[in-house]
Parts: C-alpha cells; sequence; structure tokens
C-alpha cells in the first residue's frame, strides 16, 4: 500500500497537482512537484530527502537564530571588555560614552532581529479580486481575468504576492525567503529587516572604529617597552576583535545598500524579473520603460519607513497601505502582454 501510494504520489507530482502530506501535529509539505529543479523532476527518488528537508526547516532555523544571537553577543562583549574596560575604563567619559553607543546600537539591532522574525510579512489566505478594483500590472502571460492565480494555495495571488515553499503561503509583496531570520521579508517586516541590517552594520563598524585606538595605541606601547605577554595576547585579542568587526560589518553594509536601493525603487529582489518582462514589451510597443509602482525616490521611501523623520529610525511600521492596493506612478501606460493577445486572436479565427 505504501509503495502504490508513493507511485500515486509521483504521477500526481508530474501532472502538476497539489500534493499534501498530514501529520499528527502539523501540516509540513504541500508543494507542487513542478517548482523543484529539472534534476528533481528526472530522479523522484529525491522527494523523500526533500520533503524532509522542508519539515526540519523550522528546527534548523531555530538554530540559526541563536547562532546569529551569539555571532552578535560575542563581539559586543569583547568590544565591552578589551576597549572599554580594558583601555578607557567603565567610568571615565571617554568608555561611558562609547559604551552607551555601542549597546544603544546593540539594544535596537536585537529589537529590529526579533520582530524581523516573528512578524508575519503579509500571508494571503484567501483573496477574491471580484470584492475589489484593485488591478495587477504585472500579469503573467495566460493568466485568468487579469490576475495570477496559485496552483498550490488554490485562489488568486493579491498584486505584488508571491508564493513562499518555505512558509507554504503566498506572501504579500515578498522580496526573499531569508533564512537568517527563519521568515520572509514582505510588506509588513521589511522595514524592521531593513532596520535590523543598518543597526547591525552601524554597530559592527562603530565597534570597528572605536578598536582601532586602543590597538594602534598597543602597537606603540609594544615599540616602546620589551615584549611582554600579556600585551601580546591583548594585542592578539584587539586584532580578532577588529578583523571580525569590519568584515562582518562590511558584509551587512552591502546588503543594507542593496536592500535600501530596491526599497527606493519600489520594487523586490521578485520583481527584477517582472521588470525584464516589462522592458520587452515597452521595447516591442515602442514605449518608454515605467515601472509602475515607482513614485519617485520620496513616495517609495515614505512608503517604507514612514513621512516623518521621527518614524524612519525607529521599529514602526506606517499604516498607510494594506500589503494588496498600492498606488500606480502617474505616467504609467498598461500594457497587456503579447501572449494573451495572441490567444485573443487565435479566439477570434477559431470563431470565423
Amino acid at each position: 500500500n505504501i509503495e502504490k501510494l508513493h507511485q500515486v504520489n509521483v504521477s500526481n507530482m508530474r501532472k502538476g497537482l497539489v500534493f499534501k502530506t498530514h501529520n499528527k501535529t502539523s501540516t509540513y509539505y504541500k508543494e507542487t512537484f513542478n517548482q523543484y529543479p529539472r534534476f528533481c523532476q528526472s530522479l523522484p527518488c529525491l522527494m523523500p530527502f526533500l520533503r524532509c528537508l522542508d519539515y526540519n526547516s523550522k528546527r534548523i532555523g531555530s538554530f540559526i537564530k541563536a547562532f546569529v544571537t551569539a555571532l552578535v553577543f560575542v563581539p559586543y562583549f569583547s568590544f565591552l571588555y578589551l576597549v572599554i574596560y580594558w583601555w578607557f575604563s567603565f567610568w571615565s567619559f571617554e568608555g561611558l560614552f562609547h559604551g552607551i553607543i555601542e549597546t544603544i546600537l546593540v539594544s535596537l539591532l536585537y529589537l529590529n532581529y526579533y520582530l524581523s522574525c516573528n512578524v508575519s510579512p503579509g500571508i494571503s489566505l484567501s483573496w477574491d479580486p471580484e470584492t475589489t478594483s484593485v488591478t495587477d500590472p504585472i500579469v503573467e502571460p495566460g493568466s485568468r481575468d487579469r490576475f495570477r492565480y496559485c496552483k498550490v494555495c488554490q485562489h488568486f495571488k493579491p498584486p505584488r504576492a508571491h508564493h513562499c515553499r518555505k512558509c507554504d503561503s503566498c506572501v504579500l509583496k515578498m522580496d526573499h525567503h531569508c533564512p537568517w531570520i527563519d521568515n520572509c521579508v514582505g510588506f509588513f517586516n521589511q522595514k524592521y529587516f531593513l532596520l535590523f541590517l543598518f543597526y547591525a552594520s552601524s554597530a559592527l563598524l562603530y565597534a570597528f572604529i572605536v578598536t582601532l585606538f586602543p590597538l594602534i595605541g598597543s602597537f606603540y606601547e609594544l615599540t616602546k617597552q620589551r615584549l611582554r605577554d600579556t600585551l601580546v595576547l591583548y594585542l592578539v585579542g584587539l586584532s580578532l576583535l577588529a578583523y571580525f568587526t569590519l568584515a562582518m560589518g562590511a558584509a551587512l553594509l552591502v546588503l543594507f545598500i542593496w536592500q535600501l536601493r530596491l526599497a527606493i525603487s519600489n520594487t523586490t529582489s521578485i520583481e527584477k524579473y517582472d521588470q525584464l518582462k516589462l522592458r520587452r514589451l515597452t521595447r516591442d510597443a515602442n514605449q518608454v520603460f515605467v515601472w509602475p509602482y515607482d513614485l519617485g525616490i520620496k513616495g517609495n521611501f515614505s512608503q517604507v519607513f514612514g513621512e516623518r523623520p521621527s518614524e524612519w529610525f525607529w521599529p514602526y511600521t506606517p499604516s498607510m497601505l494594506n500589503g494588496i492596493a498600492y498606488p500606480l506612478a502617474p505616467n504609467y501606460v498598461f500594457l497587456v502582454p503579447r501572449a494573451n493577445e495572441k490567444d485573443q486572436n487565435n479566439e477570434l479565427a477559431g470563431t470565423e
């Protein structure tokens, strides 16, 4: 019976049907066979391994969250001990100033990381396009009623929503599924994720800059005095701290700049592919390409961070939009995909 059930499941997946497996504790798998790479489609024996990986993704995510928490705490504690305690002293003005600034940055880092992990990005459970006047300017060729349809969730996708295999649902304004937060970056937690990257890079780079003072001073002391074991160990600790904070801070800063560039252009990582399709359509129609959601740098920035400067650096999400309806650019011209035009021409030819 088990072998027959497995054969039926594999045949259904090859047909593109939805495959569901129910457990006593959770529904841990819901995916179509076509969404896996082609080598997985040719080797059905890999499917049990992929199901096991999807089932244990939450457990792995909990371990990653603990790892990220420790990864930030270790350089923070090392900074307080090696730089503030041994070089500046806790009760000096420099020690208090740098210690308070670093503690504030790390506290905001942990706060935004917690919100990025636990705040839902926006899940589309069921959405009926007939009950709203929302239009989707990004329509896939062959879609029904000018809206995209999710075969896994079996309902229409709202504008800018995409299906996430890890979250097992359609996510509003999905950018990507981040394994470091074990959550999708979407409409309702995009600002938290951006602030997490900002405060993480700021805290690490600030610690690196402050660490340069005792590092240079210790090298100068080493040239004046005889070689001492305590000073050498202190220099090794400072060098490791400076190297780690610089490497991690620079990497997170690059990622923050990339995500901020997407935010001020009002697009996502997935929508880059939609832009390629629209560029092709506008080029074929001899028109100028205009991203439908681009409202300018100021308008795009205010959608994510808020209109007032007091809201920009605080983990507060502006409630101007609901994640489904988005204002369109005034100079955007809606283009019907050419695949739909061919279908209409074929239907007219068949009726004649």
